[in-house]
């Protein structure tokens, strides 16, 4: 995948699955539905009534459920989950962190900032963004550049607000 390196180890440092059964041992490419999978790919079920899907698929790593009867096929990896949905998702925001990564804290040298408005050292405030009087910011929030929070506004944590 461009920007980052995705592998079977690091799905399974991610994923913490319940078992694997299967073979595979080429480069894992992107995220992909189970019919629109092709070799390389990364996909996963986690309603039963798609498992004949499973059995259709191209995609070389598959996310299961735990009580998933089925065998892999030629050159694929099943990998059993608890929560193949979650699994996925936390592959997901792999992704995500890697090609979006957080922003540093801190208060862009342009914002303006009311002395009143209120908030830690982990929030990130942008390049022109504008912050009102008695604004409350939760932790760890993002508000990009030109984004304007107007007065009194309570952002909650792990937050990201962006210009129009």
């Amino acid at each position: 995948m461009p920007g980052f390196d995705l592998n079977f180890d690091l799905l399974l440092k991610l994923t913490s699955p319940s078992w694997v059964t299967g073979t595979f041992d080429g480069p894992l490419n992107k995220l992909a539905s189970l019919l629109d999978a092709q070799t390389g790919d990364v996909s996963f079920l986690s309603n039963k009534k798609y498992r004949k899907q499973v059995e259709d698929s191209f995609a070389s790593v598959i996310f299961v459920p735990e009580d998933f009867d089925g065998d892999p096929g030629e050159g694929q990896v099943l990998i059993h989950h608890g929560n193949p949905s979650r699994a996925i998702d936390l592959v997901a925001e792999h992704i995500q962190n890697k090609l979006s990564p957080r922003l540093r804290p801190g208060v862009h040298p342009t914002a303006l900032v009311d002395p009143s408005a209120a908030f830690d050292e982990t929030v990130h405030i942008g390049a022109f963004a504008i912050v009102e009087e008695g604004v409350s910011i939760g932790s760890h929030s993002v508000i990009h550049a030109r984004a304007t929070i107007g007065r009194f506004a309570i952002i909650g944590p792990h937050s990201e607000v962006k210009a129009q």
